[in-house]
């Protein structure tokens, strides 16, 4: 197998400043944001999953 067609890639995690995610609900009411975890993305993923579960159930009961 040749490498003279590779092509770097690096496979770089979106991160905030403060290494914090962002949690949120967006512009859109309908649209929550679950990103910028890092290289602590698999530490931190359940922890934030259950936070944007409570954004969205609260985003439902204000809605409904």
């Amino acid at each position: 197998m040749s490498t003279r067609q590779c092509v770097p890639w690096t496979g770089l995690r979106p991160m905030m400043p403060n290494m914090m995610p962002r949690v949120m609900q967006g512009k859109n009411p309908r649209v929550f944001y679950n990103t910028g975890h890092g290289h602590l993305g698999w530490t931190l993923s359940a922890a934030t999953a259950e936070g944007v579960t409570a954004l969205v159930e609260a985003s439902e009961m204000t809605n409904n």
